[in-house]
């Protein structure tokens, strides 16, 4: 019963990824998938850390104007 746990949980994990590289070659980003209200609570942040009030640990690189 535990490796089958432990093989569901793996497969759950291989899934995301292989969903996540789709979504790259259909030009999908993460913000594609969440609901709009999510969307505007995030927006703010997303906002500040384009103009860079933000300090991340890795490059950003802000999105083309849609």
């Amino acid at each position: 019963l535990h490796k089958a746990i432990r093989r569901q949980r793996q497969m759950c994990i291989e899934t995301g990824i292989i969903q996540h590289e789709y979504d790259h070659l259909e030009g999908k980003v993460y913000m594609d998938h969440v609901s709009p209200i999510r969307r505007a609570l995030l927006k703010s942040k997303l906002s500040a850390l384009v103009k860079g009030r933000v300090k991340c640990a890795y490059k950003v690189v802000p999105a083309p104007k849609r």
